[in-house]
């Protein structure tokens, strides 16, 4: 039994190092959209603004909107390796899919790591039935981009699935920060309504405090049994300077950058939002209030 009321035992991790999708948000939205700001929706800053301000983003290797593009981009999609197909805008019903080539005999496959096996046909439809408005999944268009790996010091604390760092902006300078963790529980993803962890960040050190889920705190990640209460995260000035950077290329005071570690590439900006939600206790409302009015 440690501190926080878990008992953990020492457990080794022997899990096969896996890829995962960039841009699964809470709620099901895709990041970063390519939609333009709203009034009456969430504000995501444009993906070719954060390329024009000299942000490192995911790869876009396509955009698809209506059916008729669907041939022409998968001409393109179907020599890549791997892609994650990603709704644009927040569409709860479409999630993003992770794919993989292979071949199976002398025909060409695509894998999702739960192990979903599609034809080129089944990929032309998929795409089609995406953007069509006829299913009741059709999202307003699809993105093809690069599919993100898991950096080395997330991996340790779970390598199924690709952890996010949240960082919120005030008037241009970072503020407080989160990150988010996948459970086996949440399928992998980093989505908090699902059961995914939420670690506070130390703003001064990088280092994580203990992580929240649905039964309090958790000193280590309850799948792994690896350590989250102290680990730093790793490039942790970068991730300063990004969403500092990202606060300068948009002019609104209240801002939140997501972004991840990518094993190959580095921190990437995923999203940037003027309507930044919190949805942790690990930070509450009273600490933004107590922070934000002595400013």
């Amino acid at each position: 039994m440690n501190a926080y009321g878990h008992g953990r035992r020492a457990k080794t991790a022997t899990h096969e190092r896996i890829d995962a999708p960039v841009g699964v948000l809470s709620g099901g939205a895709s990041s970063p959209a390519d939609n333009m700001p709203s009034e009456n929706g969430p504000t995501r800053l444009p993906k070719s603004i954060l390329e024009d301000a000299g942000l490192p983003v995911p790869n876009t290797y396509a955009t698809i909107t209506r059916p008729e593009e669907v041939e022409s981009a998968w001409s393109t999609l179907r020599d890549l390796q791997t892609f994650v197909l990603k709704p644009i805008g927040a569409t709860p019903a479409w999630k993003a899919v992770v794919l993989k080539k292979a071949k199976s005999g002398g025909a060409l496959e695509w894998r999702t790591p739960a192990g979903r096996i599609l034809s080129e046909r089944d990929m032309v439809r998929l795409m089609e039935n995406a953007v069509s408005g006829m299913s009741p999944t059709a999202a307003d268009g699809i993105l093809a981009e690069y599919r993100c790996t898991i950096d080395d010091m997330f991996y340790q604390i779970y390598p199924r699935g690709l952890s996010y760092v949240r960082i919120i902006t005030y008037c241009g300078d970072p503020k407080f920060a989160l990150a988010r963790i996948p459970t086996d529980a949440s399928d992998g993803r980093a989505t908090l309504q699902d059961g995914a962890l939420c670690a506070g960040i130390d703003m001064a050190t990088g280092r994580m405090h203990p992580a929240h889920d649905r039964d309090g705190l958790l000193a280590e990640h309850p799948d792994t049994y690896s350590s989250i209460e102290g680990v730093r995260i790793w490039r942790w000035d970068r991730l300063l300077d990004l969403s500092a950077q990202a606060a300068d290329a948009i002019s609104m005071d209240y801002l939140h950058v997501e972004t991840v570690i990518d094993a190959y590439r580095g921190p990437l900006v995923m999203e940037v939002s003027g309507h930044p939600d919190l949805e942790v206790p690990s930070i509450t409302e009273g600490d933004v209030y107590r922070t934000l009015s002595g400013l």
